[in-house]
C-alpha cells in the first residue's frame, strides 16, 4: 500500500516539474527547456541581407584582357562576387554590360596613381582546388622568383537571431575574407605576413633582408611592406618582373 502511495506521489511531482517546464513568450508561443539548456523551436527572424557583394564599391577605371585576347580599354567596371559577374561601363553608352569572371584572364584598376593587377584564379584551382577554391580572382603583389598573390572571397553569415532570448543578428550578412599566397618555383603556398614567413621564403638572402627591412624601417607584418621586401628580393635574384 505504501509503495503505491509513493508511486502516486511521485507521478504527481513529475507531473508537477513537466508542467513548470513549459514557459510562454509574450505571443503565447511555447518554448521548452532542461536543465542545462534552453531549446525552442521559434524561427529565426531575418530581414534583408547586409553588406557589400562587390570587390570594389564604385566604379574604377579599367583595362580588360579576355581569354580570347580581346582587350578592352577606357571602361569602368565593378565586379560582383555573389553573382561572378563583372559589371562595365563604356565611354558615351549609358548602358551596363556585364560579364562571366571565367571568361576574364586579367583586370587592371586604374587606382589614383596605382595600378591593381587581378588575374583569374582558375588555372591555380584546377592545381591547388583545395587552396584556391572561392577566391575568383588573385590581386598580383609582386611577380618574380617570388610572386605574391592576394586572394579576396565573399562569405555568408546567416542569421542567428533567437526572439525568446532577443538575442543574436536579425539579417544575413556579407564579410569579405582574405588570404594570401606566395608562388616560387612553380609552387603554390599559403602565405601569412608574419616575420617568420618573410624570413622563409627569403632565406637564401636573409641577411639581405633583414639589414634591407630595418634600413627601411618596414614591417614583417603590413602587405604594403612586405610588398617592397619581395620586390627587393627579387632585384637580388637578376629576375625580371
Amino acid at each position: 500500500m505504501k509503495r503505491i502511495f509513493f508511486i502516486i506521489i511521485a507521478l504527481i511531482i513529475i507531473k508537477f516539474l513537466n508542467a513548470q517546464t513549459q514557459l510562454n513568450t509574450s505571443d503565447g508561443t511555447p518554448i521548452y527547456y532542461n536543465q542545462s539548456a534552453i531549446i525552442t523551436s521559434l524561427p529565426k527572424q531575418k530581414t534583408p541581407p547586409v553588406g557589400s557583394v562587390y570587390f570594389n564599391d564604385q566604379w574604377k577605371n579599367a583595362t580588360m584582357l579576355l581569354n580570347d585576347s580581346t582587350k578592352l580599354t577606357k571602361i569602368k567596371v565593378k565586379y560582383n562576387m555573389l553573382t561572378k559577374k563583372f559589371e562595365i561601363k563604356q565611354q558615351n553608352d549609358p548602358n551596363i554590360y556585364t560579364i562571366y569572371f571565367s571568361r576574364v584572364k586579367k583586370v587592371i584598376f586604374k587606382d589614383n596613381n596605382n595600378n591593381i593587377t587581378m588575374i583569374n584564379s582558375l588555372p591555380y584551382i584546377i592545381e591547388y582546388p583545395d587552396l584556391i577554391q572561392g577566391y575568383d580572382f588573385l590581386i598580383v603583389h609582386t611577380k618574380g622568383k617570388i610572386t605574391l598573390l592576394e586572394g579576396i572571397k565573399l562569405d555568408k553569415l546567416y542569421a542567428n537571431y533567437n526572439t525568446a532570448l532577443d538575442v543574436g543578428s536579425t539579417s544575413d550578412k556579407y564579410v569579405k575574407k582574405t588570404a594570401f599566397f606566395i608562388e616560387k618555383q612553380n609552387k603554390l603556398y599559403q602565405f601569412y605576413p608574419t616575420k617568420s614567413y618573410v624570413l622563409k621564403f627569403t632565406k637564401d638572402k636573409k641577411d639581405l633582408i633583414k639589414k634591407f627591412v630595418k634600413q627601411h624601417k618596414l614591417s614583417y607584418r603590413k602587405i604594403n611592406d612586405i610588398t617592397q621586401i619581395f620586390n627587393y628580393y627579387n632585384s637580388l635574384t637578376d629576375e625580371k618582373n
